[in-house]
């Protein structure tokens, strides 16, 4: 297929013969190039007579789709199941793995190149996606890892910021990604060296970076990076697997189900039913489902999902997950966040319910410093100032901060957004924006946020400790 004025020379065979007498063939693939319009709402498949597989042997079989440089970002049942058009532009390449026994290597974010064992790869097949709106962005080339932690111990696990170099990469906007081994977002962080891995339990997470042009959609926790819509590209995934120090089994398994959207503040209950959400392969002594703001802090710590109504939550997102975990674990309370975590535990994948109020358009929007943290620690009562400028954006409605302690006690309601929590005394501390209209109510020292009533939204907190 190449084009231009060339000449190829005659080629030299070599034949590769497997030390253990495998006989693995992941066999011809027939069929294609493709080429798709992505990012248009229409679904983009490989009909499932567009490619013929021809010769291939082996007791297990795989379909793998990888990014141009080998690198796995599928591992879908057929190549027809797989959709395009959420995929942004780039070029992907369709495999067919045979394979005898157990192999390694053949997971998301890996590179098809390290699988290692008795195992044989088809030829590729090349898709070509082009962005309907002529989009240009590029994810770029993440150099760096895979990386392995030893998690649970207290120490800190960060990727060194010079451990991964981007290349490449092009767009007005950009944001680092972390996402389970699923594609399921679990981070949105400033930066991937900015993230500590030794609260995140045992597991496998994938470092992308996403660059896009103007709005997009889908790019939020919970929600799946294969979801995104507008002008964006990925870069290909960095793996990052978690192994837990004491040798911790536990798994908060998958849940399968939502997301879940809910019209609140009208009197109606707004439960999910108890057949809507699914758990598989979960492990552990001990089972909480946990409500969680975006951000991860923790809302609520139901009996079960079903338990919860959202009608009284005002209008936002909450995020659903499944933990398991045996013995103790530390941090596994309401205002906490669950990266925080300590001890034998695994956190599921989240399910995201959407909850919005009929007449009601505010939105309390995302806060941090000015410095762009949204965690730190002061040494309150010693006399010396810790002023920090809070900094609103995407918030809509009338809007003030407001400090809360654990408890969602309103400690104070600042008037200015520079804040120094000098005289708070030890504990810990919530800062929010809070969005609201008229009809809000609750507003005021002493209550709790939890009962709050109205057309109000609260934007995720800054913790200070």
């Amino acid at each position: 297929d190449i084009q231009g004025c060339f000449s190829l020379s005659n080629p030299v065979t070599v034949l590769r013969e497997n030390a253990s007498g495998c006989q693995a063939n992941g066999g011809e693939l027939i069929g294609g190039p493709f080429t798709f319009t992505v990012g248009d709402g229409e679904a983009d498949n490989i009909p499932a007579d567009a490619i013929t597989l021809a010769n291939s042997q082996g007791m297990n079989s795989q379909w793998v789709v990888t990014d141009d440089e080998g690198y796995i970002l599928g591992l879908p049942p057929t190549f027809s199941a797989v959709n395009f058009d959420g995929a942004g532009a780039g070029t992907c390449l369709v495999w067919h793995l045979s394979y005898d026994g157990e192999i390694s290597g053949a997971a998301m974010g890996l590179n098809a190149n390290d699988i290692q064992g008795c195992f044989s790869l088809s030829n590729p097949v090349t898709v070509l996606r082009e962005n309907a709106s002529g989009c240009q962005a590029n994810g770029g080339e993440l150099i760096g890892g895979p990386f392995a932690f030893m998690v649970g111990d207290g120490v800190a696990d960060n990727i060194p910021a010079s451990a991964i170099t981007l290349a490449n990469s092009q767009g007005m906007n950009s944001q680092w990604v972390v996402t389970d081994d699923e594609g399921y977002i679990l981070g949105l962080p400033p930066t991937f060296s900015a993230v500590n891995f030794d609260g995140a339990g045992a597991g496998t997470c994938l470092v992308w970076h996403l660059s896009f042009d103007g709005e997009i959609s889908g790019a939020a926790m919970g929600l799946n990076a294969n979801d995104i819509q507008g002008c964006f590209s990925l870069s290909n995934p960095v793996e990052v697997v978690r192994q837990n120090a004491s040798g911790c089994q536990a798994n908060g398994g998958e849940l399968i189900g939502g997301p879940f959207a809910f019209t609140v503040g009208d009197g109606v209950a707004d439960n999910i039913a108890a057949d809507a959400i699914t758990l598989a392969n979960d492990q552990g002594m001990n089972s909480q489902w946990v409500v969680t703001d975006e951000q991860g802090n923790i809302l609520g710590l139901p009996p079960t999902f079903s338990a919860v109504n959202f009608d009284g939550a005002g209008p936002g997102t909450c995020l659903v997950w499944h933990l398991s975990f045996d013995g103790e674990i530390t941090g596994l309370a309401a205002g906490s966040n669950v990266e925080d975590f300590q001890g034998c535990y695994s956190i599921s994948n989240p399910i995201e319910v959407v909850r919005t109020q009929e007449g009601c358009n505010v939105d309390g929007g995302t806060i941090a410093s000015s410095s762009g943290f949204t965690e730190f620690t002061i040494c309150a009562g010693d006399g010396i100032p810790n002023p920090f400028d809070v900094q609103v954006v995407n918030n809509t409605g009338s809007n003030r901060l407001i400090i809360t302690d654990e408890e969602g006690t309103i400690l104070g309601l600042p008037g200015t957004a520079r804040i120094d929590l000098e005289g708070a005394g030890p504990g810990t501390c919530f800062v929010y924006n809070l969005a609201f209209d008229d009809s809000t109510m609750g507003i005021e020292v002493g209550a709790n946020v939890d009962d709050l009533s109205g057309c109000y939204s609260l934007s995720n907190p800054i913790t200070v400790y």
